[in-house]
């Protein structure tokens, strides 16, 4: 890399001094690269055509809205949040089970979040040794992650097997329009008028 950036910049006194080594760490490359893709979204965003998208008409909102697809849903701002589940969105219609694995995953997040607060305000007033901190991390990389991983490897491999078989089951059962290509055309989409009235 290095005779390249000299190539192209041949008086880079910091390229020079480091040449020996690949001249960037990774979290230096890491920083640029979110640097170049936040100022190219930027630059396309800005620089590029400027074309109108109506998006009301895409998602089926406001005048465009079809009367067969309105969910009974309550606006979020006028109703007052009484529980944390409403707050950060856990709905009614949301499954016993699929609560118990967002609540799970929330306070799996929220609970390491609160070790790591708590061990660094104590160590503020504390040092831990190198050797504590390489307890802390052995114990959370190779025992709470090793087995988590393995139970949820294998929770996960399960699951999509038996939804690999459900998914040739239905699919044997299925018609197939092969002129179908996905294509919304005027037919398709009679129940979709510009207005509802």
């Amino acid at each position: 890399m290095a005779p390249l950036l000299l190539k192209l910049w041949p008086g880079w006194q910091w390229v020079i001094a480091h040449k020996a080594r690949f001249p960037l760490n990774g979290q230096e490359i890491y920083f640029y690269a979110m640097l170049t893709a936040s100022l190219s979204y930027v630059l396309v965003s800005l620089l590029g055509p400027k074309r109108v998208f109506n998006m009301d008409k895409m998602l089926h909102r406001g005048k465009y809205a079809v009367k067969d697809d309105v969910v009974e849903a309550k606006d979020a701002l006028k109703v007052k949040r009484k529980t944390l589940g409403e707050f950060i969105g856990v709905s009614k219609e949301f499954s016993l089970f699929e609560r118990f694995l967002f609540w799970t995953t929330f306070w799996w997040t929220m609970g390491w979040w609160g070790f790591f607060a708590i061990i660094t305000v104590i160590n503020l007033f504390y040092r831990f040794s190198d050797e504590g901190w390489a307890l802390v991390w052995w114990v959370k990389l190779w025992w709470v992650s090793l087995i988590l991983g393995i139970v949820c490897t294998v929770w996960i491999f399960c699951g999509g097997v038996r939804d690999a078989f459900r998914l040739f089951r239905d699919l044997k059962t299925e018609k197939v329009d092969n002129t179908d290509d996905g294509t919304v055309r005027n037919k398709e989409a009679d129940h979709c008028k510009a207005e509802i009235k």
